[in-house]
């Protein structure tokens, strides 16, 4: 797989990264770090190959809105993730204008393509995973959902699973921020990463397979911004949560539309998102800040510690002591 990308107003291809696809014998992955920077342009991001994936994240910042072209040379199937951002992707005789905000994600199979890219906000965040398509094809479903895009690998026609984006769940952020932030190394590293870009392709299967008969992609356009907006809130507010009363008041909703809306979007109750902040939080406390039991519970706002040693042993299966020492 190899990318070439290009400005607009510089036809003279001015970056391109991917061309070794395949690890070096002896090597477990590799792993490399770009910065880019043209005029008004930079850019930072890293790039991780294995025998089966490519893992690729990072940030633009630009002056304006920008576009790149750009010439794909190869055959993928891409998991992708718009982490903060707009942006708008043309696939020359495949793909017109295809628009993904912040916080939405989707499966593209591309083969050898030309088009442009052109991002829309001043700042953009991606994360995404390029699958060789026989690896990626031994785990999609047998449903007839899945039809047309298996069909379009088999034929080799450039496609979308959806011409909608789906949103990313808390937990699928939770992964994509381990798989960023993982220190790991040699072997640990590729087991690690190899499970983890599985078990975000199995919440992406899951999730669509959900929502293929539901109303999550029915919410208006003002709805899933006040839900991304609900996601803001309840984060910054994680140690002293708002009531449902309080949220809705804010987000200009009642407290049903709320509920409904949110667990519709993320595929999660409000309450259920919050638990699932405030456990990672402990585990965070527990294994980074080496902070005892009590002292934790505490922090994130539990009063007895049994109760929140009950909560934490619900949520991951095993009480927080476990992780003392490690």
């Amino acid at each position: 797989m190899e990318i070439h990308l290009n400005t607009n107003d510089l036809p003279d291809i001015i970056f391109e990264y991917g061309a070794n696809y395949n690890v070096a014998e002896g090597q477990l992955y590799n792993e490399k770090h770009y910065n880019f920077n043209y005029n008004n342009l930079k850019a930072k991001f890293t790039e991780i190959i294995t025998d089966h994936l490519r893992i690729t994240y990072g940030n633009g910042n630009f002056g304006n809105r920008t576009r790149l072209d750009f010439d794909f040379l190869g055959e993928t199937v891409e998991m992708h993730f718009t982490l903060k951002g707009s942006s708008l992707t043309t696939i020359e005789g495949h793909i017109k204008e295809h628009r993904i905000d912040g916080s939405g994600h989707n499966l593209f199979y591309c083969k050898d393509i030309q088009g442009h890219l052109l991002w829309e906000s001043p700042e953009m965040y991606i994360f995404e995973v390029n699958l060789r398509p026989d690896f990626f094809a031994s785990y999609l479903p047998e449903d007839s959902f899945f039809d047309s895009f298996k069909n379009a690998i088999h034929n080799g026609d450039t496609c979308h699973l959806h011409p909608d984006n789906y949103p990313i769940t808390p937990h699928m952020k939770s992964i994509i921020q381990e798989i960023i932030h993982c220190k790991r190394t040699g072997l640990y590293k590729k087991m690690f990463l190899e499970s983890k870009v599985m078990e975000l392709l199995l919440l992406q299967l899951e999730q669509i397979n959900s929502h293929k008969s539901s109303s999550t992609l029915q919410l208006s356009k003002l709805e899933i911004e006040k839900m991304k907006y609900a996601q803001e809130i309840i984060q910054e507010n994680l140690l002293t949560p708002l009531s449902l009363h309080e949220l809705s008041k804010l987000l200009n909703t009642n407290e049903c539309s709320l509920k409904k809306s949110f667990k519709a979007f993320y595929g999660i109750t409000v309450f259920g998102y919050i638990q699932q902040l405030k456990m990672k939080e402990a585990k965070t406390l527990i294994c980074d800040k080496k902070l005892p039991v009590y002292q934790v519970a505490d922090k994130i706002g539990y009063k007895n510690p049994q109760h929140f040693t009950a909560a934490f042993k619900r949520h991951f299966g095993y009480v927080p002591s476990k992780l003392i020492g490690k």
